[in-house]
């Protein structure tokens, strides 16, 4: 059902040179007019509207926070403006591969998420660290780009490796900073050691250090884990493999053994804090009331004392 222009000229609540620039609650703005979602052509366009403006458009649409009408590339689920590189959304079997720092996008196959780029959720982002062409996760880089080296902590890539038995080799055609033979890297990948036997109640650890903390999988498929004593594919939630360790990925940080939301973790220690300091509160204004009642009550017993005696003394005389 189409609405009559008396009743899209009704929602108007403010015009410019005869043109609509704002709309009541009931309606949202579209070129320079009032429509409402429950009526053509509103209701092919708008899904959900707040305020006087259109907050959800339909597939392949959107409104500028103007009210401008944009038809997005047929490529995109919703856009902030036409053309293949501004899509916000993308249908469920694509990935919205941005560029570093945009927040809009290009809707792309998974398997064009590739060089510099990596797959996180329904979206394809740009590997942080400079030179990287294969990342497992924003800051852990698996390959580097021409002759460049994977660092040690997989945070960087080297023109050369250095540092105590570091050394530079070729594995699986990935150029990367390794140990010695005889030693290997550090669970936080700040150098190299050298590895122990394991506990009997480690079995997919085959070699430890000094601490008891695995520092290589029986299975060369496998990652050490977040609880740094077992292996096993891949890493459990919030966590990625970086060179066969599983990390916490960024923003998360390890708690009680899982990766947790870093705010999370604040949240509580203020909370803790916030807790400790009411109970200081509380302790120390019961100890006031009290120290206040015991000299109420001393004041009271030595006059009552002071009283008697008094009398006493006026009695024997």
């Amino acid at each position: 059902v189409c609405a009559p222009n008396t009743q899209r000229d009704a929602y108007c609540t403010s015009k410019a040179n005869g043109v609509c620039t704002t709309c009541s609650s009931g309606a949202f703005l579209m070129n320079g007019d009032c429509y409402t979602k429950a009526h053509y052509p509103g209701s092919t366009i708008c899904d959900k509207q707040v305020d006087g403006k259109c907050t959800t458009t339909k597939k392949g649409y959107w409104i500028s926070d103007d009210g401008k009408l944009l038809e997005c590339d047929p490529t995109c689920l919703a856009c902030t403006a036409p053309g293949p590189g501004r899509c916000t959304r993308c249908p469920s079997d694509k990935l919205l591969k941005k560029v570093s720092g945009a927040i809009t996008g290009s809707c792309v196959d998974p398997g064009a998420c590739a060089d510099g780029y990596y797959a996180d959720g329904d979206a394809c982002l740009p590997c942080a660290t400079p030179g990287c062409k294969t990342c497992g996760h924003v800051s852990f880089c698996i390959e580097c780009a021409g002759e460049l080296f994977v660092s040690l902590d997989g945070q960087s890539c080297l023109e050369e490796c250095t540092g105590d038995k570091v050394v530079g080799e070729v594995s699986g055609g990935v150029r990367r900073c390794w140990c010695e033979r005889g030693f290997l890297p550090a669970l936080d990948r700040s150098g190299c050691v050298l590895p122990t036997e394991c506990l009997p109640d480690m079995p997919s650890c085959a070699a430890c250090d000094t601490s008891g903390r695995c520092l290589l999988c029986a299975a060369s498929n496998h990652n050490i884990q977040i609880d740094q004593r077992t292996c096993a594919e891949g890493c459990g939630a919030r966590a990625s493999s970086n060179q066969g360790v599983c990390m916490c990925e960024t923003g998360m940080i390890l708690d009680k053994g899982v990766c947790v939301p870093t705010n999370d973790v604040a949240k509580r220690k203020t909370a803790a804090i916030a807790g400790g300091t009411v109970a200081g509160v509380i302790v120390i204004g019961s100890l006031v009331g009290f120290l206040c009642w015991w000299f109420l009550y001393r004041g009271k017993r030595i006059g009552a004392s002071s009283s008697t005696v008094g009398l006493v003394q006026s009695k024997s005389m």
